[in-house]
C-alpha cells in the first residue's frame, strides 16, 4: 500500500508551494494519512470515481462507494483506506483560499458554501456532472505539479468550478431560500462599502447609516456571505490599494492619500495585517490578483428550495 502524509504535497519540492491547497489523486490501494496543520480549519473534499472505500476518523467509520463524494471539515488525524480498483480525487483547501485577495462576492455562491461547508456531506455526483467534474479536477492536478505564471489564481479559479459543480448536484435538495430583508440588508450594506470605503472604515460608520446597532450588522452580513462586516470593508480598501499600485503605479504615500490614511505609517501596517506582507513587498512579487469588480455587489440567482 502507498502512504503519502500530507505535508508531502504542501513541501516546495513538489510544486505546491507550501499553498493552503492540494489535490491528489485517489488510486488502487492506497491510504492517505492525514496530518492537521495547527491552526489551520480545512475543508476536504473526497471523491470516488471507482471503486469503495472507508474514511476513518476517530471512532467514526464512513463507508464510500463509487460515484460518491464526501464534503468534510479537517478536524482530526483520520485515514482514507481504499479497494484495490478504487479510483478519484482527494482535494483540501482553507475555506478562505478559493477568494485569496480577491474581491468576488456572488450571494447565492457564500450562502451555498457556507451550507455545503457547515457540516458532513455525502453526495452522490450526477451522471451528467461526472465528466466536467473529473475535468476540472484532471486541470488542478496538472497546474498544481506545474510550476507556471499565475498558478494560484488559476487554482483558485479551478477550485471554484468545481465547488460549484458540486453544488450543481444538491440542486433541488438545498434550502439556500434567504431572509428577504436580511438579503435587502446585506446588499445595501455592500452598496455602501463600494461608495464610502475611502472615508469610513468601521462598521459603526455602516451601522448608524442603517440605523442599526453594528452587532446585528455584523450578525446579517455574516449570515448571508459567511463573512463579518469589517472583512468586507477591509477587502474593498485593499483591493483599491492595489488597484493603485499596479494599474497607476502610484507610490504608498500617494495610495495612503487616496485612501483617507493620516499617514504612510497607518497604511502600510493596514496593508500588511491584511494581507500577510508588506506594501514594498508586494510590489516586488507583483501580483497574480484579478483586480475587477463585478458590476452588481449581489447576484440573486434562482433558489433552490428543499
Amino acid at each position: 500500500m502507498n502512504h503519502y502524509k500530507q505535508e508531502d504535497f504542501l513541501n516546495p519540492r513538489n510544486g505546491n508551494d507550501a499553498m493552503p491547497f492540494l489535490i491528489s489523486p485517489l488510486n488502487a490501494a492506497s491510504i492517505i494519512e492525514l496530518a492537521i496543520l495547527t491552526g489551520r480549519e480545512k475543508v476536504e473534499i473526497t471523491w470516488l470515481t471507482k471503486g469503495t472505500g472507508e474514511l476513518k476518523k476517530g471512532g467514526e467509520l464512513l463507508s464510500l462507494h463509487a460515484g460518491q463524494l464526501l464534503v468534510t471539515k479537517q478536524e482530526k488525524p483520520h485515514t482514507i483506506q481504499l479497494s484495490p480498483d478504487a479510483e478519484g480525487f482527494y482535494i483540501t483547501f482553507t475555506e478562505d483560499f478559493p477568494y485569496t485577495n480577491e474581491y468576488e462576492f456572488d450571494l447565492m455562491d457564500h450562502v451555498g458554501l457556507t451550507q455545503l461547508f457547515a457540516e458532513r456531506n455525502a453526495i452522490d455526483v450526477l451522471y451528467d456532472m461526472h465528466t466536467s467534474m473529473q475535468n476540472t479536477a484532471t486541470c488542478m492536478l496538472a497546474e498544481q505539479r506545474g510550476q507556471y505564471l499565475h498558478k494560484a489564481t488559476l487554482l483558485r479559479r479551478y477550485l471554484k468550478i468545481f465547488i460549484l459543480q458540486v453544488m450543481r448536484n444538491l440542486q433541488g435538495k438545498v434550502n439556500l431560500s434567504l431572509h428577504t430583508r436580511e438579503k435587502e440588508l446585506t446588499s445595501k450594506f455592500l452598496d455602501l462599502v463600494s461608495t464610502n470605503f475611502k472615508n469610513k472604515k468601521l462598521v459603526t460608520d455602516y451601522a448608524d447609516k442603517m440605523l442599526i446597532t453594528p452587532n446585528h450588522l455584523n450578525s446579517v452580513v455574516k449570515k448571508i456571505t459567511g463573512r463579518t462586516a469589517s472583512f468586507h470593508i477591509r477587502q474593498r480598501v485593499i483591493l483599491e490599494a492595489k488597484r493603485h499600485a499596479v494599474q497607476q503605479g502610484l507610490r504608498m504615500k500617494e495610495i495612503a492619500w487616496h485612501l483617507g490614511f493620516s499617514d504612510t505609517s497607518h497604511f502600510s501596517k493596514y496593508f500588511k495585517s491584511i494581507t500577510g506582507i508588506s506594501f514594498s513587498d508586494f510590489m516586488k512579487e507583483g501580483t497574480e490578483t484579478i483586480l475587477t469588480i463585478p458590476d452588481t455587489a449581489l447576484y440573486y440567482g434562482p433558489t433552490a428550495v428543499s
